[in-house]
């Protein structure tokens, strides 16, 4: 369950697992919209969740058919993000590496 900020979006996707978003403001709730009906690896709730609501919002994404749809989904996102991202010779990586070389530089 979380609050929804990009970071957290990102930290899902490079982890493989689905999402119970809950938005507050800013870009929060577009980031709820697109974990849930675009991207299909969460869920998103805009109203007030009372404990017994936590609770359900947070065993949907663990069983059932929408929770292996939403598991599948994140783990199918989470090899599209691995290469570019984590491995040595992936994009992210080296544009950081060439970030460090032009600010050493300077």
């Amino acid at each position: 369950m979380t609050h929804i900020w990009w970071a957290s979006v990102m930290e899902g996707v490079s982890s493989g697992v689905p999402m119970v978003c809950r938005s507050f403001f800013g870009n929060q709730k577009m980031n709820a919209l697109l974990v849930s009906h675009v991207w299909g690896f969460g869920m998103a709730f805009d109203r007030v969740l009372t404990c017994d609501g936590v609770a359900t919002a947070v065993v949907s994404p663990v069983g059932g058919k929408d929770g292996c749809r939403m598991r599948a989904r994140a783990q199918e996102l989470q090899a599209k993000v691995e290469t570019p991202f984590i491995e040595p010779n992936g994009n992210c990586r080296k544009n950081f590496a060439r970030l460090v070389e032009i600010i050493c530089a300077s």
